[in-house]
């Protein structure tokens, strides 16, 4: 299952993409983790510089988050805000492993663009 928000603004140079997967302690937390996520990204879709999510079930205890930012320092700004902050702390006391990654200056290929 994925569940993708966001808008329509193309990525470009200096954008950053981050994906942070979650396992959780219990398959019981997954539906709960998941209504947080929907909460957390409704927030962040009036962030700016914020471009897209999307939260995929990766098996009955794992949850992977993908985000899209324009710039490093408007994802950075978003992550110390309190939404961002409290949604974070909940999902680590839940999870039993947990990591992120990030890769920045991504840039639209000309082949991608021709898919819309």
């Amino acid at each position: 299952m994925t569940q993708s928000v966001g808008s329509d603004h193309p990525l470009a140079g200096g954008s950053v993409i981050v994906m942070t997967r979650f396992l959780l302690r219990s398959p019981l937390l997954l539906p709960i983790a998941l209504w947080r996520f929907r909460d957390v990204a409704r927030d962040a879709r009036r962030a700016p510089g914020f471009v897209r999510a999307s939260v995929s079930v990766a098996g009955p205890r794992v949850i992977i988050n993908v985000s899209f930012w324009r710039s490093r320092g408007e994802m950075l700004r978003w992550v110390g805000l309190t939404p961002h902050l409290t949604a974070a702390r909940q999902m680590y006391a839940w999870a039993e492993q947990c990591w992120s990654a990030e890769a920045s200056d991504l840039r639209v290929s000309r082949s991608a663009a021709k898919w819309d």
